[in-house]
């Protein structure tokens, strides 16, 4: 009865250590640091993002905001098939509305206009980072052996981000501008 019930107890542990994620290994980490040399800041008044930490699991990558050394807010994206996606909320019900693309290994363009199907309360509210949760073009193109996700908003067509990153979906730049304002933010030389 002993060794039925070690057995029982081994078998379960296996099956959920194997269920979980990658862990926080190195390789499974990157970080983007802002890169003083490319970027081209017009006004000092906007609060530059400090940093991008990039959490890579079997089904999701986590981005996280870095500003003056503390974590400030994050994004998560879900593997849906060949492509990562993100799940948006409703801002008053908080239920998940729609599924936006985020990083692809095809070309593709579309516009994303959640004020087209409803009006008032429960349209998205642009956050901290820029206008990327309203109105917006997304393109992916692939440019060599790198895709480029460029979002530039419809809103505020100053707005743009792009992010370069490989076949595996290792994000290796990050840019993002606003008025006369360049931020560029590339992967850490030591990860």
């Amino acid at each position: 009865m002993k060794q039925i019930l070690a057995l029982t107890l081994f078998l379960i542990l296996s099956y959920s250590c194997n269920r979980q994620t990658i862990g926080m290994k190195q390789s499974n980490l990157d970080t983007l640091v802002y890169d003083s040399l490319c970027s081209v800041v017009q006004e000092n008044s906007i609060n530059k993002l400090k940093g991008l930490e990039i959490k890579y699991y079997n089904d999701s990558i986590k981005i996280i905001h870095i500003y003056r050394n503390e974590a400030s807010l994050y994004t998560k994206y879900f593997r849906k098939g060949p492509a990562f996606v993100e799940y948006r909320k409703e801002f008053v019900t908080d239920i998940d509305s729609d599924t936006v693309l985020f990083i692809a290994k095809h070309d593709t363009t579309f516009v994303y206009d959640k004020f087209m199907k409803n009006f008032g309360f429960d349209a998205f509210i642009p956050f901290i980072l820029g206008f990327n949760k309203g109105r917006t073009k997304i393109t992916i193109k692939k440019v060599g052996n790198v895709y480029i996700r460029n979002l530039r908003s419809l809103d505020v067509p100053s707005y743009n981000e792009n992010y370069y990153y490989d076949s595996n979906f290792h994000i290796l730049r990050f840019e993002y501008s606003y008025k006369k304002n360049k931020f560029v933010y590339k992967k850490a030389i030591d990860n």
